[in-house]
């Protein structure tokens, strides 16, 4: 599912916003703060703050569907990921440190777009760390013209 265009993108500080499926039919979501490629063909992480995003942190769980939205802020090249949540978990010190790079990395992206720090702040907080694994099905190519929405095969 991660084929080298979009390892490449990944490479990049990008925004993400996961959204799980929630049993009443509608979802819960969060930002991200950090996204950890597999090496080969395990479930892609990521780590969000469950103190900023409690709904999220109570409706993620195994099995859950989910969509990871991820967005270069300078181009808006966008893509979005569908599948299951495969484990969910408490962050650890590496979950932490990858959080702690990925606020760096976009504070210093939005900065040079002339994103104030006090609004990144607002979304960067890294209490209560928690690590998503998701197993994706589908990558849809979600950059606003007349490819949004198309699936990308595998």
């Amino acid at each position: 599912m991660i084929h080298s265009t979009l390892r490449a993108f990944l490479e990049q500080p990008v925004m993400m916003v996961i959204a799980v499926g929630e049993a009443s039919g509608g979802a819960a979501l969060g930002r991200c703060l950090g996204l950890r490629l597999p090496a080969g063909d395990g479930p892609i992480e990521v780590v969000f703050s469950a103190w900023q995003w409690p709904d999220l942190a109570r409706s993620a769980g195994p099995s859950r569907a989910v969509a990871l939205t991820l967005v270069h802020p300078s181009t808006y090249r966008t893509y979005q990921l569908k599948g299951r949540i495969e484990t969910v978990g408490e962050g650890d010190a590496a979950d932490m440190a990858l959080a702690d790079d990925y606020i760096d990395r976009m504070i210093g992206m939005l900065g040079a777009l002339g994103v104030e720090r006090d609004v990144i702040d607002r979304w960067c907080g890294i209490d209560a760390v928690m690590r998503v694994a998701i197993r994706a099905d589908d990558l849809f190519d979600q950059t606003p013209g007349p490819h949004a929405g198309e699936r990308i095969p595998a």
